[in-house]
């Protein structure tokens, strides 16, 4: 993986998290782009596709606590 397509990785998952209103630090980011590897850099920008991303980084952040 290229250094542009995991910045623009990060920053699709930032923004999936903003768009749910999800408080974001490093952790949250962390989960949400191993979560997110499954899909494309393009397909993280559709709505489906970040609910799940985000459901998945909230409930993996809930069971390590």
């Amino acid at each position: 993986m290229n250094v542009r397509e995991t910045i623009a990785r990060v920053c699709n998952c930032i923004l999936a998290l903003a768009k749910h209103h999800v408080f974001i630090n490093d952790t949250i980011i962390v989960y949400a782009v191993e979560h997110s590897q499954s899909y494309s850099v393009k397909e993280l920008l559709k709505a489906d596709v970040m609910a799940e991303i985000v459901m998945q980084a909230k409930a993996q952040l809930a069971s390590s606590q």
